[in-house]
């Protein structure tokens, strides 16, 4: 039976596909040769691949073991979406010429880049506060999201040298504000990065109230 996909996902901006897409800006691979688009994550994280296969369709997520690493992979095969995606810049070796779409409609950046810091992006403890950071091989796509924070009142960050890549760094009261811009309700999301980002905001501000502090979280 031939496997279900959806090739006309990419073909019309919405607020998932963009997310999607910028998931698979970080995430996910272009073949060069043959129309398979692909991701692979560790197995914590299955339930998010399984999201992405029923959003899209292709293979159903699979779990396998590389170098001691539990793992899992999605894969779907589509022209169409080959050629969608290409539209946007997600081309097969796409290191060191990403950016944010400007074909994407700006209502939708938002979605990208949380796709994107789903993908390549952390958020941590840092000392008494907490920090996300967003990591990238080339610079255009970190002073894209510089940009795109900037104009929405958060200041941006350097760019600093992270072994062979770059990354951008934003503190307690910046992140808080990164979380209030790109979080909504219902919003499409790695669970689990977006759990551990409301615990590290609780723990360090759970008596306290915030400029912007979400509701979720007083």
């Amino acid at each position: 039976m031939p496997i279900y996909v959806n090739n006309n996902y990419f073909s019309e901006q919405n607020n998932r596909m963009a997310y999607i897409m910028g998931f698979l800006a970080a995430d996910g691979n272009v073949s060069k040769n043959g129309n398979r688009i692909q991701s692979q994550l560790s197995l914590k994280d299955k339930e998010h691949l399984e999201m992405i296969q029923s959003e899209i369709g292709g293979c159903e997520v699979y779990e396998y073991e590389s170098n001691g690493y539990k793992s899992c992979g999605w894969h779907c095969c589509s022209s169409q979406i080959k050629k969608d995606l290409a539209v946007y810049g997600i081309i097969p070796h796409k290191t060191g010429t990403l950016s944010i779409p400007k074909v994407l409609d700006k209502q939708y950046w938002k979605d990208f880049i949380r796709g994107y810091f789903d993908g390549d992006g952390t958020i941590c403890k840092d000392g008494t506060g907490f920090r996300v950071t967003i990591t990238s091989a080339n610079k255009e796509i970190l002073e894209d999201i510089n940009s795109y924070f900037e104009e929405n009142g958060i200041k941006p960050s350097n760019l600093y040298k992270d072994h062979n890549n770059i990354c951008i760094r934003f503190r307690s009261q910046a992140s808080i504000d990164i979380y209030n811009l790109l979080y909504y309700n219902d919003c499409l999301c790695l669970k689990r990065k977006k759990e551990k980002y409301i615990e590290l905001m609780k723990e360090k501000y759970n008596s306290t109230r915030l400029r912007n502090f979400p509701k979720e979280v007083e």
